[in-house]
């Protein structure tokens, strides 16, 4: 692409001028930058500088809890274990929230050090394309070398596009492979954890039970001498309430043994009175059983005789019900045929005074008119006049 003698100035003067201006803002800003702890308070500020300082102080805090937590796995000392992973944790904590508030302040600010050497590199290349640029359109008066210098810049681009993503692969499987090794790491650590939490119990459970063992022989040593002198004691002590209750029992005997002598004498004159008793009852028996053997006689004839007369009643009774009974019947027959008769009589007047009705209206039997001599004329009269006494007498 070529451009007229007049355009081509213009041209040149623009590039010219762009070409200067790059070159002051080359001029401003510093060339070359150095790592070093200096210098990076000096390009990113005091509050970055101050953030880092913060990360490195909790990273050797934390470098220094990972070594006593050596220790105190070491030692099984439990409550400083639990201690320790509550300080990792609040350290790691704060380690996130200070690396999240520094990249937040690089990205912010523009004059961070990566940024300053993306600035300068970026600045340098439009300056040197635009310088060839410039010299292509002085000697061809065309715009190749621009765009050879950006198809160029694209194919680099497109390779360290191709490379960073393959970096960014490598990086995930890096990562990845690093948080494997971790949670290999913490699932070993757990299960030291627990095989060392196992072991202490175990120890403890031992110590109690050898404890409790001693405790428990020592008792039984104890309980076993004083069940001993407790068992002496009580056969001492029953021995001698045996003694004192043969004692006790020998009088009683003795006692019972004169109450029975008394007894058997009192029982002895007893049974002579009572067999004389007996005699007399005996006789008195006899005599009283004759008594009421004829007493007895007398009234079962007495009863024989009442039973013949209590049949001859209820024969009489049952003869009087049937009387009553039918008399009964006989009285609600007449009272059902008067009440009949009543009932057939009134139909029977209501009957006649229908058909009597029945015959003055149709006029006919005794109440038929007899012929006259008047003929047509009275018969019309009276025609008109039953009309007219019919309409009255229908009326309401």
């Amino acid at each position: 692409m070529s451009f007229s003698g007049a355009l081509l100035p213009q041209l040149s003067a623009v590039f010219q001028d762009t070409i200067d201006q790059l070159a002051v803002l080359g001029g401003l800003m510093p060339a070359k930058t150095d790592a070093s702890d200096g210098v990076m308070e000096a390009i990113v500020g005091e509050e970055v500088a101050r953030i880092i300082e913060e990360q490195r102080a909790l990273e050797a805090e934390y470098d220094s809890l990972l070594e006593e937590r050596t220790y105190l796995q070491h030692d099984n000392d439990i409550k400083g274990l639990e201690a320790n992973e509550h300080a990792l944790k609040e350290i790691a904590q704060k380690l996130k929230i200070s690396t999240a508030v520094l990249c937040k302040n690089l990205k912010s600010k523009p004059g961070t050090l990566d940024n300053l050497m993306k600035i300068h590199a970026d600045r340098q290349f439009a300056l040197d394309v635009l310088e060839g640029t410039l010299d292509s359109l002085h000697d061809q008066s065309s715009f190749e070398r621009l765009v050879e210098s950006v198809i160029e810049e694209n194919e680099k681009r497109n390779a360290s596009a191709e490379v960073i993503e393959k970096e960014k692969e490598s990086r995930e499987y890096l990562a990845q492979l690093k948080q494997d090794i971790i949670n290999m790491k913490q699932g070993k650590d757990g299960t030291i954890y627990d095989r060392n939490e196992l072991i202490a119990q175990l120890k403890d459970q031992r110590q109690e039970a050898r404890v409790r063992t001693e405790m428990e022989n020592d008792f039984m040593e104890r309980s076993s001498y004083v069940a001993v002198q407790m068992a002496a004691k009580r056969k001492r002590e029953s021995v001698k309430d045996l003694e004192d209750e043969i004692a006790v029992l020998e009088k009683k005997i003795a006692a019972e043994q004169d109450a029975h002598d008394e007894l058997e004498a009192f029982l002895n004159r007893s049974y002579e009175k009572l067999g004389k008793k007996l005699d007399e009852w005996t006789a008195k028996y006899d005599d009283d059983t004759e008594n009421k053997q004829v007493e007895l006689e007398s009234l079962r004839d007495q009863r024989a005789q009442g039973l013949a007369s209590l049949k001859e009643m209820t024969e009489t009774v049952n003869e009087y019900q049937k009387v009553i009974s039918q008399d009964r019947k006989k009285k609600l027959k007449q009272e059902e045929d008067a009440k009949r008769l009543l009932l057939e009589t009134a139909a029977a007047i209501r009957v006649q005074a229908w058909w009597r009705g029945m015959l003055v209206r149709h006029k006919l039997g005794p109440f038929k008119p007899k012929k006259g001599k008047s003929g047509k004329k009275g018969k019309k009269g009276k025609k008109g006049k039953k009309g007219k006494k019919g309409k009255k007498e229908g009326e309401p």
